[in-house]
């Protein structure tokens, strides 16, 4: 593995986005095993009550506390429900003036109805965390990891600081809300990753999530990852001898014809495949100007701290080949 303390290890909180099974834990899981080893006390944080660092890092499940799984390296799953009643707890002084009031079955529907209230405080719990500071003094986290939701709630979650600003304009919950804002713009403290894999719906939504981010949202921008490459399988001069051999067919006079035939076509449905792979690496590339980070696709289906750990070098192999372009877009 290349030795690299890099500048996205600058910051402060690395959010990772895209659509659902395309392996964005995974990459968080890597990203933030990475950060642990160069010394950087990294908190993954979790949201919408997921639970996928468990299996990928191991150990035991956490019920909204911190659990150490690796030396340097905490995760946290944050669920809405708890980030609300923390919040209202902390501005009323009191948990059971929170629960007269927010307990009671008449307010509480009111305030679950509330639009974007509960990706406010999700959100609102990473800048919590981000602020937090030890007994000297010093932050508790250098680096928070946050495993966003899918595309359509992680754009929601982007955007509902701004929304609730320009729906209050003032006041105690305006001025609240401003914080977890200028956190999520501030280029020296906050980047969004893009996770997607080389498939045509991950691909056109990590487009326009890209678009929707640079045009409303603001929030800085850094790596585009692609995940589950194949790669190239065949050299040009493979690729036409196996269309040759195609246009003929197996030897005639081949010991076992049926086995050479399906070999054959395993070759060109794999060189399909690996052509179709790389026309979508193209696109994004041409659609989204971000250094683009190439993780390979894992033989194994269930992934687990192993697994993390080769993911952890190949992206230090390729985010010290890939430098970040004046910090983010």
């Amino acid at each position: 593995m290349m030795q690299v303390s890099h500048e996205m290890f600058r910051r402060r909180v690395i959010i990772l986005s895209g659509k659902g099974g395309v392996g964005k834990s995974t990459v968080a899981a890597a990203l933030a095993s990475l950060a642990a080893r160069e010394g950087k006390r990294t908190l993954v944080v979790e949201l919408a009550g997921q639970t996928a660092m468990t299996t990928l890092l191991g150990g035991a499940p956490g019920n909204y506390e911190e659990v150490e799984r690796r030396p340097n390296l905490f995760t946290l799953s944050v669920t809405p429900e708890q980030s609300m009643q923390e919040y209202l707890i902390r501005e009323l002084h009191s948990k059971r003036l929170y629960q007269l009031l927010f307990k009671n079955h008449y307010v509480a529907p009111f305030i679950a109805a509330v639009p974007g209230l509960e990706d406010l405080v999700s959100i609102g719990k990473v800048m919590d965390l981000e602020r937090a500071v030890d007994r000297r003094g010093h932050p508790r986290w250098d680096l928070i990891v946050v495993d966003a939701p899918a595309t359509g709630q992680g754009l929601n979650l982007l955007r509902v600081p701004r929304a609730m600003m320009e729906m209050t304009r003032m006041g105690p919950f305006y001025q609240n809300t401003k914080l977890i804002y200028d956190l999520l713009i501030d280029p020296t403290r906050t980047l969004l990753n893009l996770v997607t894999i080389p498939e045509e719906m991950p691909v056109n939504e990590t487009i326009e999530m890209h678009r929707m981010v640079r045009r409303d949202i603001g929030v800085p921008q850094g790596y585009l990852i692609i995940n589950n490459c194949r790669g190239e399988l065949f050299t040009p001069s493979e690729q036409a001898l196996l269309a040759k051999v195609a246009s003929i067919g197996p030897a005639p006079d081949a010991t076992h014809p049926r086995v050479a035939g399906a070999v054959l076509r395993t070759g060109l449905e794999l060189n399909r495949r690996a052509q179709l792979e790389q026309a979508y690496v193209t696109r994004l590339q041409a659609e989204i100007a971000l250094p683009t980070l190439k993780l390979p696709l894992l033989p194994r289906r269930n992934i687990g701290p192993q697994e993390i750990n080769y993911l952890a070098e190949q992206l230090a192999d390729k985010m010290a080949e890939h430098r970040l372009s004046g910090g983010a877009s």
